[in-house]
């Protein structure tokens, strides 16, 4: 799977995307203490080789931007970790253990129905 990840961050590099260094496994504890959530391992293995993209408002040619672990959010009452976004926030795209969902409504509209006031 780190190879898959590996990928990622060459094509970044090769579009001159910014994007953080990797963290290291401390910082999973300290979130899943936190936040009363397990990371999956497909973002855990994600954010070790890149944690996420260097600016809040960095995207790629295609328009995905990957959000750093401090960026990522719980969407209220689903237990998904919404971990990157698409076009500026019009769809979000949320992790659990069972794989990966896409919120086409967007963060705002997201948090609204799912009834989270807050990221």
């Amino acid at each position: 799977m780190m190879d898959i990840f590996k990928s990622v961050t060459d094509y970044w590099d090769s579009i001159d995307v910014i994007y953080n260094p990797g963290l290291e496994s401390s910082s999973f504890v300290a979130y899943s203490d936190c936040k009363d959530i397990e990371i999956p391992l497909g973002l855990k293995t994600l954010l070790a080789v890149a944690n996420g993209m260097g600016l809040n408002t960095e995207y790629d040619t295609e328009g995905f931007r990957f959000y750093s672990l401090k960026e990522t959010y719980i969407i209220h009452n689903t237990k998904l970790i919404a971990f990157a976004d698409y076009l500026h926030e019009s769809w979000v795209y949320g992790i659990n253990d069972d794989g990966v969902y896409l919120i086409y409504e967007g963060i705002d509209k997201a948090k609204k129905k799912m009834g989270e006031g807050g990221g």
